[in-house]
């Protein structure tokens, strides 16, 4: 019928909402987390319900989503996850992406950090610390990264980082990526 239904703590809410194709579900009382709420969707288990998570990625057989106070975490099956360690817990992360046989996160104050394996983290150097970094992709043999006040970085190895011109620098921008070349976008 494709009607919405909205589930709060397991308890149908409202339905009736048209044409977004979620599934309905069989029962009006209560659901579990596993019920599957649209075609093909269902939910995942492991995340810290305290964490906001920005990011996510796969390579390498895994998937990894990074975000908030260091919030991260793997699944190799995209439905269980479970913690990763060495990312600062102060920060925020808000990009990762997958290239040349590495994961890589950015984040505020030019938090940038690396995993071969997307488990274990290690930082990485050179994105000014006075800057945010919200996207991050890989193409073409690199890693380039944008964010706050136009700032950009360029990585050939996804270790050591360096600034790149051409971005607007009273803008803002949010993410990238690379198909034939790499697109980025942002505020205003």
């Amino acid at each position: 019928d494709d009607k919405v239904l909205v589930v709060v703590n397991g308890e149908i809410k409202k339905t009736n909402v048209d044409n977004i194709g979620v599934r309905e579900l069989e029962s009006s009382a209560t659901v579990s987390l596993t019920t599957v709420l649209k075609d093909g969707w269902e939910a995942m288990t492991g995340l810290d319900t305290a964490k906001t998570y920005r990011g996510v990625a796969y390579g390498n057989d895994r998937y990894v989503c990074v975000g908030n106070s260091g919030g991260s975490a793997y699944s190799t099956d995209g439905v269980t996850w479970q913690a990763m360690t060495g990312l600062d817990t102060s920060r925020i992360y808000f990009g990762v992406t997958y290239g040349n046989d590495r994961f890589v996160c950015v984040g505020n104050n030019g938090s940038s950090y690396y995993s071969t394996n997307g488990v274990t983290w290690q930082a990485m150097s050179g994105l000014d610390t006075s800057r945010a970094y919200y996207g991050v992709a890989y193409g073409n043999g690199g890693f380039v990264c944008v964010g706050s006040s136009g700032s950009s970085s360029y990585s050939t190895d996804g270790l050591t980082w360096q600034a790149i011109n051409g971005l607007d620098t009273s803008k803002i921008h949010r993410a990238v990526t690379y198909g034939t070349e790499f697109v980025c976008v942002g505020y205003s």
